[in-house]
């Protein structure tokens, strides 16, 4: 694969990834009850992960003499903190599904190309371990 069609296509998952709930929950804590707190503490370690997962696209687009396109802005995510948590879980459980999903899609366009794929690979794992923190996070808590 060209640099140009690997600079396109890590772009185009930087600007997606970019627009992640998760990423708009970094500060949900203070918006809990006391009996959601460990919930917030999890989703918020994921939130800063996943900006780690922008940085390393960043860094591979930087390594490719390229920046990452404009993140992608959903007007919709921006009440997400003031929601209670057992709602905003489902709704993370989706997107999060989504974005595993652009990001399997990516790893496939840039095969051939060691340090996208070796980049994404790690994105789409970091990814896979949120959706199941996610998925258990959904499940009723034993009293």
């Amino acid at each position: 694969m060209d640099n140009h069609n690997v600079i396109r296509t890590v772009s185009a998952l930087y600007s997606e990834l970019s627009a992640g709930m998760l990423l708009y929950l970094g500060d949900i804590a203070a918006f809990v009850s006391d009996a959601d707190v460990s919930i917030a503490a999890s989703i918020t370690e994921m939130a800063h992960e996943e900006k780690g997962c922008l940085q390393r696209l960043a860094e591979l687009l930087d390594s490719l003499d390229a920046t990452p396109g404009p993140p992608k802005v959903h007007a919709d995510v921006a009440a997400l903190p003031y929601n209670k948590v057992n709602i905003l879980i489902p709704r993370l459980i989706k997107n999060k599904q989504h974005l595993l999903d652009r990001c399997k899609q990516a790893g496939q366009w840039v095969a051939g190309h060691a340090a996208a794929t070796e980049c994404i690979s790690l994105v789409t794992n970091r990814h896979k371990e949120h959706l199941e923190k996610l998925s258990g996070l959904s499940q009723p808590q034993a009293t």
